[in-house]
């Protein structure tokens, strides 16, 4: 299934990067998001922004993703897979790189200083109010990835337990 839209209103098209920052507690990973101050309450969004001159697409990632969440230390970062669809505003088509990052970093202070950002740990496997709809099929193709990592040792760790005590043996 291609789940690339198509740029039918041929809109300028801008080159962005971003990525997947993921980092482990007590078994279980953590997604950090960031929301804009001023779009408060319209969900949060995984950090990317347009590459610069000069940047090359890890380099833009690495930009945004310390602009806008605040992380700056990676443990591992490698390309995921990219993405298109409109702007928000519909002005521009976007060329979206996502990139996986995973950190031990565990403070979240956004360095954005012409746009106020607030960043935020989740639960990766949570249900978390995003606002592109693109994102949410990249942050599912990281669940898939990992699914069986360490997320899932406290369940494994039940099961087994449960299937020990078993009255039935």
């Amino acid at each position: 299934k291609n789940n690339m839209e198509i740029n039918s209103n041929n809109l300028p098209v801008g080159v962005t990067a971003g990525g997947v920052v993921l980092r482990q507690e007590n078994g279980e990973w953590l997604i950090a998001l960031e929301q804009q101050i001023k779009m408060s309450g319209k969900g949060w969004c995984l950090p990317k922004g347009h590459v610069e001159a000069g940047e090359d697409l890890e380099m833009a990632a690495k930009r945004e993703i310390a602009e806008e969440v605040g992380v700056t230390e990676f443990e591992s970062f490698e390309y995921l897979i990219e993405k298109q669809r409109a702007s928000l505003q519909k002005h521009e088509w976007k060329i979206i790189h996502y990139f996986l990052a995973i950190t031990k970093q565990v403070e979240l202070v956004p360095q954005d200083t012409d746009k106020l950002h607030r960043a935020q740990w989740f639960k990766l496997h949570a249900e978390i109010p995003l606002v592109f709809e693109e994102q949410r099929e990249v942050i599912e193709l990281v669940k898939e990835k990992y699914k069986n990592s360490m997320v899932y040792w406290p369940y494994y760790v039940f099961i087994c337990q449960s299937q020990l005590t078993s009255p039935n043996q």
